[in-house]
């Protein structure tokens, strides 16, 4: 029995946490409650601690049986903010001034201004003339004015579910290279421009996209910093609905105008260096020039997938370069582009090149060059116009791997001697149908 117990106790308390799921396209989804006193009978509940930016026609309420919404209505905040002030603060005792005289009354009417003193009443020209005897109720910002109706005196928790625009997270990664791996670690940085502070909520965040009307931009300024709970690879999200879901924190806070960095990820891949480039242009356009970028490629052989971001990579204190990734699944391969290959250099000529009707024949000689004293592997792709055509190709490219790199590129790769050059051919003859 008191196991049970125990676990309606927990129960209770999760159902009863207020949640914010964040997405990476500028949007969450908040679930919240709100403690209110209540009377028996019809009557109005204020709630002014929300988000700037909450989409008003995404809000929907839950109640207890007892308790029936009647209707709600959002209030836009007044320019007017003397009168603001006197609406929230009608019916309190005030000192007041009256033709240079000081009074003390009561304020019972905003407009006009109307203070009653000892059977008196005393209209004022403006509220500074009112002194407050404490400090006054200002609500200077949008309110949900709720109408309900409650069978019965009770303390109700109103939960609360909407979502809001201006926050959203995004990836970025840091890869420390050294000699066989990389370290990978990946920070969710989350951004809070909702025009709210959420102390103390859950915090999801929801890698994948979903479709959204209209998106919009803005941005954020101070800094802050927090590490999530992580397992030895890190932060294990939980797949559904095609997206994934990263329980970063089970209480923390996000405030208004911050960025908040998160640790996701913290694991080692084995991977593999090499240059590349890509050659699309089979035109009789005679000598060019071949360049080559410096490319790292590794396995995510790990539990966890990588949500999109750019990764930024570093070797001995030194920064490589960055770029950027997609969503990367389960044991799906990484490859980064880093910047342009300073000592590996190609050329390629057209040496034959015949076209007629329904008919191409085009052989290119190319020449790698090594420059660096070390051997460097070197990935060259060549495009073959595939399209509604038969083709055969062949090369003279001895030592090289020959392979498909997918239905429309040939790789060619040559491990490049130091100080060296490499020459080879390729041929193909393409019969269009």
């Amino acid at each position: 029995m008191r196991k049970y117990l125990l676990f309606l106790t927990f129960f209770a308390a999760l159902y009863a946490q207020n949640v914010i799921t964040i997405y990476n396209n500028d949007f969450a989804y908040v679930k919240e409650n709100v403690t209110f006193n209540l009377k028996k009978g019809t009557q109005s509940l204020n709630f002014s601690d929300f988000a700037n930016s909450i989409v008003i026609d995404s809000l929907y309420f839950q109640f207890s049986n007892d308790i029936k919404l009647l209707s709600y209505e959002i209030i836009f905040k007044n320019s007017n903010l003397y009168g603001d002030i006197l609406k929230n603060n009608l019916n309190e005792n005030v000192d007041f001034f009256y033709e240079d005289k000081k009074y003390s009354g009561k304020l019972v009417s905003v407009t006009p201004i109307i203070v009653k003193s000892k059977e008196r009443y005393f209209i004022l020209k403006d509220a500074s003339k009112i002194i407050f005897k404490t400090l006054p109720k200002i609500i200077n910002k949008d309110f949900i004015r709720l109408k309900i109706d409650s069978k019965k005196d009770k303390k109700e928790s109103v939960k609360l579910y909407y979502l809001i625009n201006s926050i959203s997270w995004s990836m970025s990664y840091i890869a420390n290279l050294n000699k066989n791996s990389l370290n990978l670690i990946g920070f969710a940085k989350i951004k809070n421009n909702s025009g709210r502070d959420f102390k103390d909520f859950k915090i999801n965040l929801v890698a994948g996209s979903v479709n959204k009307s209209y998106k919009k931009r803005v941005y954020s300024k101070n800094i802050a910093f927090a590490a999530a709970p992580v397992q030895e690879e890190g932060v294990i999200p939980k797949s559904f609905s095609g997206l994934y879901k990263y329980e970063v924190s089970n209480k923390d806070s996000l405030l208004s105008n911050t960025l908040k960095e998160v640790l996701l990820i913290n694991k080692n891949f084995k991977f593999k260096s090499y240059a590349v480039a890509i050659n699309r242009n089979f035109n009789n356009y005679g000598n060019k020039d071949i360049f080559f970028k410096r490319a790292i490629e590794f396995k995510n052989d790990s539990n966890l997938p990588l949500p999109s971001g750019v990764v930024r990579a570093y070797k001995n204190d030194t920064f490589l370069g960055e770029d950027n990734i997609l969503n990367i699944s389960k044991n799906q391969s990484v490859t980064l582009n880093l910047g342009k290959y300073f000592d590996i250099k190609g050329k390629k000529s057209i040496v034959k090149y015949i076209t007629r009707k329904n008919y191409k024949n085009v052989k290119t000689k190319y020449t790698l060059t090594n420059g660096s004293k070390k051997e460097v592997v070197v990935k060259l792709q060549e495009q073959i116009p595939r399209y509604k055509s038969k083709i055969t190709f062949k090369s003279d490219c001895k030592g090289c791997v020959i392979k498909d790199k997918n239905a429309f590129y040939k790789e060619f790769i040559i491990k490049l001697k130091p100080n060296s050059n490499f020459s080879f051919t390729t041929e193909f003859e393409v019969f269009y149908e």
